[in-house]
């Protein structure tokens, strides 16, 4: 993926590591847990042509500052205003996956006059599974102490994605391997914990979005089922929906391109409303 240009800002969650490449509106990037922004790569390939891509490394991953405490969603949805702040920007389209969807339905939410639409692929409101606090508090320490170690390394893998696609598409291993060779373990374990296993519910913002939001989920999505993103969609003013056969919960890797047409697709859709009513 090349960037035009890099800048380091200053936020409430630490400095964060932007990329920004093309030229129109502007929009923003928020990746998953556990990577970087490198994971929006086939989506900025094409929206560079037409949109302003700002894709962010989130807190205490990629190339963003080390975290060495606990972090909230609205921390994060006030960082994503400060990078446009920084950056002069009025509005924006947000578009997030898993972590960044949660921060999309965020800011969504808490600041209409800057969201233009908002895209959130494999995420939730809902709060920790009781299951997912037990997760965390088992990996956290191994994680810290060790690292990305191969057990780790492959139940993230595995979780990322529809079954048996890393073993079909070995390249999908690869490259979050090389992602997870990017993090830095004593940091993540800290997002880990704010965002997996504390997390609070974000069910309550839903009926506070008015702009339009696109939901994709993936069929075979392991950490947050449909379910998550049907009910999502259903308690949205504007949203809509579509779910990916075949797919599992890093849509934006394993699908790269056909989430890269249904991104630009809306973008394109909404841009011409706005137009219309302008």
């Amino acid at each position: 993926m090349e960037m035009t240009t890099h800048h380091r800002i200053a936020t409430g969650v630490g400095a964060l590591h932007v990329a920004m490449a093309g030229n129109g509106p502007p929009v923003i990037f928020w990746p998953s847990l556990f990577i970087d922004g490198e994971m929006w790569a086939e989506q900025v390939a094409l929206l560079a042509q037409s949109y302003r891509c700002i894709v962010l490394d989130p807190p205490g991953q990629g190339q963003s500052e080390s975290l060495n405490r606990l972090i909230t969603l609205d921390a994060c949805g006030d960082a994503l205003l400060a990078v446009m702040d920084h950056l002069d920007i009025d509005t924006a389209h947000i578009i997030g996956c898993s972590w960044g969807g949660m921060v999309a339905i965020n800011v969504a939410a808490r600041f209409p006059e800057n969201i233009l639409s908002a895209v959130v692929a494999n995420s939730t409101v809902r709060p920790p599974a009781f299951f997912n606090r037990m997760q965390v508090a088992l990996l956290a320490p191994v994680l810290a102490i060790f690292g990305f170690i191969a057990p780790i390394r492959s139940m993230i893998i595995n979780g990322f994605f529809s079954k048996g696609a890393p073993r079909s598409r070995p390249e999908l291993r690869a490259r979050i391997s090389a992602a997870l060779g990017r993090q830095t373990p004593g940091s993540v374990v800290f997002t880990a914990k704010s965002i997996l296993g504390r997390r609070s519910a974000q069910t309550h913002l839903l009926g506070a979005i008015r702009c339009p939001v696109l939901v994709l989920g993936g069929e075979g999505d392991s950490i947050f089922p449909p379910p998550h993103s049907r009910a999502m969609a259903q308690d949205i003013a504007a949203a809509e929906l579509t779910l990916l056969d075949g797919v599992g919960h890093l849509a934006p890797v394993e699908a790269g391109e056909r989430v890269a047409a249904l991104i630009k697709a809306f973008l394109d859709r909404n841009r011409a409303t706005e137009g219309s009513q302008s």
